[in-house]
């Protein structure tokens, strides 16, 4: 089995996330850290590859949220 990428290890955590993630309300880094079993730094780099992919974006209310697009 070959070894993934970092961005192959990204887009899988975007998958998972997308997934099992809530849609309703807002969410930090650990609860990406949560579902996809990732440390704080994965989780982050997954937050801003998925913000750039336009599957999240940042929520108004806090620079530290983020939330699905709808």
């Amino acid at each position: 089995m070959a070894k993934m990428t970092p961005g192959e290890y990204l887009d899988r955590n975007i998958k998972t996330l997308v997934e099992t993630g809530r849609r309703d309300l807002p969410f930090g880094v650990s609860y990406i850290q949560r579902h996809c079993q990732v440390d704080y730094n994965q989780a982050c780099h997954t937050a801003e590859r998925a913000i750039e992919q336009g599957v999240l974006v940042r929520d108004p209310d806090c620079e530290y949220r983020y939330r699905f697009v709808s």
